[in-house]
């Protein structure tokens, strides 16, 4: 609702009354202030009444109290009451003191004014004053303000207030990963729809905490900065708890930086990850592949010796008829013959083992030397 630039001097009139008196503000003289709204006709719009109200009861720290006086007095009209049990409800939760404002919002139901929605509202406020309990407050919070938000549908507060119970809950909710971010990501749609009915610093601030909560990437890090951003240049510095706001968007904002130092990191190191996977890959093949070469030169060498201890044994077994046969010729020959039968004989045999050693050695220098090219290639490879 946009004021004119009567209905603003009168909002202004009376913050600057509530902010100058202080604890001692007197509650008649803001009445009278109050009845002048009224005149001006802006309660035709609920929106337009808590607008006002936010103003007024946030407007200083003594602005509850002095307001939740005026809706006690029985002398004032219903509306005057109202708009003071109505502002001093906001001032109260603004001033993290839910049961003062739960209690003048039970006050404002009461009254029974004839403003448009205002069970809406008054379940609005109720909803939103549950945003720091716990896990069950949180659920008793949203039903509520669904509720609200199904009497008046399509209101951007309201929309915004649902977001903001769903964005706590999934913080707070220790559940599955996939039903979180699903209650995050309905948090967002709501929040989006608030922001297509008007523009709110608020509205960008519980956007950006929702985007940095389920953004994944560089630029989904980004755009919840973005929005961090614009809810702080647009925050107002008049209000008493402004300090904290801003307080609130500098943590935030601390968090999606941090958020995007760490998704950096966490690339770098995965892309790290995949380059020693693929180092480690290559090596095993290589030395797979110098492993099958060594067995394949062990597996000659074993056959030659086996070979050649198969030749001198064969050798060995030739000679046996040659032994016997000698035998017989020693009993039916001269001494000489039989000396000279055995000289060949000894020849022979030693003719055969010195074969097969000189055998046995050429085969185990091919190995070892096999063996050394290999380490050679693999430490140039190295």
């Amino acid at each position: 609702m946009t004021l004119t630039v009567s209905e603003r001097e009168t909002v202004r009139a009376i913050e600057g009354d509530i902010f100058a008196a202080g604890d001692n503000v007197v509650h008649d003289v803001l009445a009278e202030q109050v009845s002048a709204l009224l005149v001006l006709g802006v309660f035709d719009d609920i929106r337009g009444i808590e607008e006002l109200a936010t103003r007024v009861g946030s407007s200083s720290q003594y602005a509850p109290g002095a307001l939740a006086l005026i809706s006690a007095d029985s002398a004032l009209t219903c509306e005057q009451r109202a708009f003071a049990a109505l502002a001093a409800a906001i001032g109260y939760r603004r001033a993290g003191v839910p049961d003062r404002s739960n209690a003048l919002l039970d006050e404002l139901a009461n009254l029974r004014v004839g403003w448009p929605h205002t069970e809406a509202l008054v379940l609005h406020l109720q909803s939103i004053n549950l945003l720091g309990a716990n896990v069950a407050g949180l659920e008793r919070g949203i039903a509520l303000s669904r509720r609200a938000n199904a009497m008046m549908p399509h209101s951007a507060g309201l929309m915004h207030g649902l977001a903001h119970l769903l964005l706590e809950y999934g913080i707070w909710h220790d559940g599955a990963s996939s039903k979180r971010d699903a209650t995050w990501r309905e948090a967002l749609e709501l929040v989006n729809g608030a922001l297509a009915e008007r523009d709110w610093p608020k509205f960008h601030f519980t956007k950006g905490r929702l985007l940095l909560r389920l953004g994944v990437s560089e630029r989904e890090i980004s755009a919840a900065l973005d929005e961090l951003r614009l809810a702080a240049d647009q925050e107002s510095r008049s209000a008493f708890d402004s300090n904290e706001r801003r307080l609130q968007h500098t943590i935030e904002r601390s968090l999606a930086e941090i958020r995007r130092v760490v998704h950096a990191g966490e690339v770098a190191l995965e892309r790290r990850l995949d380059a020693t996977i693929d180092e480690f890959a290559e090596k095993s093949v290589m030395m797979s592949r110098e492993l099958g070469e060594k067995v394949a030169i062990e597996s000659r060498a074993a056959q030659n010796q086996s070979i050649t201890v198969i030749g001198f044994v064969t050798v060995g077994l030739a000679m046996l008829p040659l032994a016997t046969g000698m035998f017989g010729f020693i009993e039916t020959s001269g001494l000489w013959q039989v000396m000279l039968g055995m000289l060949g004989f000894s020849g022979i045999l030693w003719g055969a083992v010195w074969f097969a050693t000189w055998n046995l050695n050429r085969g185990m220098h091919k190995v070892i030397t096999s063996m050394q090219n290999l380490d050679a290639e693999r430490s140039e490879r190295r």
